[in-house]
């Protein structure tokens, strides 16, 4: 894929915390890690052969975005990890500006 989806968890404009059932950083983690990422609308669970779309189905292209494998001319996608876990992590940095004051 060369743009996201409608609904990539990516998108600035995202359902806030839509992430599966995942947790941010989890999910975050993931999707950076250096796997291969398929674009969430492509999976389904209850499918015979999920594991198998799960490595060959388009690639996710906000994931791609965020890894710098793709160019986000529009800056529709979160510019990096901390902006991301913001958006999608309501308590995301509450303890450590609560320890610091």
């Amino acid at each position: 894929m060369k743009r996201p989806c409608n609904e990539c968890p990516f998108l600035r404009t995202a359902t806030r915390g839509w992430l599966g059932g995942s947790h941010p950083q989890d999910f975050l983690d993931a999707s950076l890690s250096d796997a291969s990422v398929v674009c969430h609308k492509a999976l389904d669970h209850r499918r015979h052969d999920a594991l198998l779309r799960s490595l060959i189905g388009p690639r996710c292209a906000g994931a791609a975005m965020m890894r710098g494998e793709l160019v986000d001319s529009n800056g529709q996608v979160f510019a990096n990890k901390e902006e991301f876990l913001k958006y999608h992590d309501p308590l995301h940095g509450t303890m450590k500006d609560y320890a610091n004051g």
